[in-house]
């Protein structure tokens, strides 16, 4: 069994919520005191999909000062065109049409000079 790490944008409140207990608590419209169990089954695709929630999931990659990069992100990094040279672009993350969150056009060091950098997200 795999961990996801995931936030979701709160359509009604307008923020992240980064906390499991307040996602749960509020898809299934509980009191914030409650707190449910690990036994509660909740489905993501009845919840998020043009509802109240739209779930990001971490793409497992850091910035380069060491935040989340999350699907919904906005990164400055540094592509690279092949013979036409590289550019500093200005992207946001999300899946492509086979539903992978593409990278390979991005230029990555050891020495994080060139490394992505978060400069928002596409709801705030």
């Amino acid at each position: 069994m795999h961990d996801y790490i995931f936030r979701a944008w709160d359509k009604v409140d307008k923020k992240y919520i980064y906390d499991a207990i307040e996602f749960y608590t509020k898809c299934l419209d509980l009191p914030p005191a409650y707190q449910p169990d690990d036994s509660m089954p909740i489905g993501f695709t009845s919840i998020s999909e043009g509802q109240r929630f739209d779930i990001e999931i971490w793409t497992g990659l850091l910035d380069k000062t060491g935040k989340k990069i999350f699907v919904g992100d906005i990164v400055r990094t540094l592509i690279c065109f092949g013979p036409a040279g590289e550019q500093y672009c200005d992207i946001p993350i999300k899946y492509n049409k086979l539903g992978e969150i593409s990278i390979q056009l991005w230029v990555f060091n050891e020495s994080q000079v060139h490394w992505p950098e978060i400069i928002g997200n596409i709801n705030e």
